[in-house]
């Protein structure tokens, strides 16, 4: 068997539940930074009397160092590896994070901001793909979705360290231990370093056959040792053609290129929806007449509901498939969406608002099926590019621009737009286009239909 094929048998474990809390300490702590801007932009709005023009920036201020960083993350996450750029990562953005709670104005504020942002473009793409490349077929969805669940729950954390700093410290400075709590997640970075191992995959794609086979042997051992199944095998382990190394444009041929137009439009939609809750949700309210807390606290539960809504999604996409999953999250999110702009019960909007949550935010299982339409060679740029054009748009051209918006439209109209938004951008391209990856090898989908000949070389001698 192939490292890939007995990767694919390994059953599940508390050994791949350890996985998951490993990489789950690297999104508790972007799930932080992120979540940090919009409950400060509603604190230091008024403070340093920011026009609409620096609300925007600084919305967008980590974000489109984010994007930039995305570019060349995925050469560096296919060249370099996974774990590496990782924990390399973390401790960039932890530290400038603190360091942006020493700022004095806006100036100093988003160039901080800006930094950190450049090392969160290596940390969005690789739990998925590194948990798609470990976790067996039938199991991707169910750990993609908690891991996508916590995450989106931690975004709670991040508005009540708000609430409960603001109200110790005042308005003046409370903000800034916000920024200080950031940096609690180096910790997490040294975690990652010493106990998550490197993807076998990847190591037998760039050469390292034989130590891809002794960290298969290790992997093995521990689930064997937990399951009480037989999996290590006595026979040598069968190396797999080996494929060069292909440039980005490999993921623009066929028939790659029809995934990646398909998913990048899907997946633009979903960031558009999250940006604008995560960012403006807060100021949207607060201009409704809710104090600055319930304000805060409402976004914030927003997201933990998604991140249940994430579990569900991870389990119902094993079971019933990822397509049927991603459309009617989405379709349930979009009406939602409508119907809080149209309605003015305050019970069945707060229902509604619920469901949206749920749905809205919990279709971020999307981004396994992300992973899935890419080979391991091409993995990590793949799913950089996705995120790269969904965030370039979702998070910083209709962020940058939502202030504007608000100001002329009025906020129901936010809800409108959203609605349209995760109906014809997310739903339409995966109902249309979109094909089915639950249950497949990571890999072997991809065996017939992706490489030429000339482009497997020579295997890799067995051992």
């Amino acid at each position: 068997m192939t490292i890939s094929e007995r990767l694919d048998r390994l059953p599940s474990t508390r050994y791949m539940v350890w996985l998951i809390i490993l990489l789950f300490l690297a999104w508790i702590a972007e799930a932080f930074d992120q979540g940090t801007i919009g409950p400060v932009l509603a604190d230091i709005k008024p403070i340093w009397h920011l026009s609409t023009q620096q609300v925007g920036l600084l919305g967008i201020s980590a974000t489109v160092a984010l994007v930039l960083g995305l570019i060349p993350s995925g050469y560096l996450v296919d060249r370099f590896g996974r774990k590496r750029l990782l924990w390399l990562g973390m401790l960039w953005f932890s530290i400038f994070t603190v360091l942006a709670g020493f700022s004095g104005n806006f100036s100093q504020l988003f160039v901080f901001r800006v930094i950190a942002g450049f090392a969160e473009g290596a940390i969005f793409p690789l739990p998925y793909a590194y948990l798609s490349e470990l976790i067996h077929p039938k199991r991707r969805g169910a750990g993609v979705g908690w891991l996508t669940g916590i995450l989106l729950a931690s975004y709670l954390i991040p508005s009540l360290v708000s609430v409960w700093s603001i109200h110790h410290f005042g308005a003046a400075s409370g903000w800034r231990v916000v920024f200080f709590a950031g940096g609690i997640p180096i910790i997490f970075a040294f975690a990652i370093l010493v106990w998550l191992p490197e993807s076998p995959r990847w190591l037998e794609q760039r050469g390292h056959f034989e130590k891809a086979v002794e960290v298969l042997h290790k992997i093995e051992h521990i689930v064997q040792t937990q399951s009480g199944s037989i999996v290590t095998k006595t026979e040598p382990v069968k190396p797999s053609p080996r494929i060069r190394q292909q440039p980005l444009s490999f993921i623009f041929k066929k028939p790659l290129r029809r995934r990646t137009a398909m998913i990048s439009v899907a997946y633009t939609g979903t960031q558009i929806f999250f940006y604008v809750m995560m960012v403006y949700g807060p100021t949207i309210l607060i201009s409704d007449g809710i104090t600055f807390a319930k304000s805060v606290l409402a976004i914030g539960t927003l997201m933990f509901c998604g991140g249940l809504g994430n579990v569900c999604h991870g389990y119902l996409s094993d079971k019933f498939g990822r397509r049927p999953l991603i459309i009617g999250y989405g379709i349930i999110a979009g009406l939602g969406c409508v119907g809080i702009a149209l309605l003015k019960n305050p019970t069945i909007v707060l229902v509604i608002g619920v469901l949206v949550g749920l749905t809205g935010m919990g279709i971020y299982v999307i981004k396994l099926y992300i992973a899935e339409q890419f080979p391991t060679v091409v993995r990590g740029r793949g799913t950089a590019f996705t995120e790269f054009f969904g965030r370039a748009i979702g998070g910083v051209l209709i962020v940058f621009y939502m202030p504007f918006f608000i100001e002329g439209f009025g906020t129901r109209a936010v809800f409108l737009l959203l609605g349209a938004v995760l109906l014809l951008i997310t739903v339409a391209p995966v109902l249309f286009w979109g094909r089915e990856t639950s249950g497949e090898s990571i890999d072997a989908q991809f065996d017939s239909q992706v490489y030429d000949s000339d482009v497997i070389t020579t295997t890799l001698p067995g051992i």
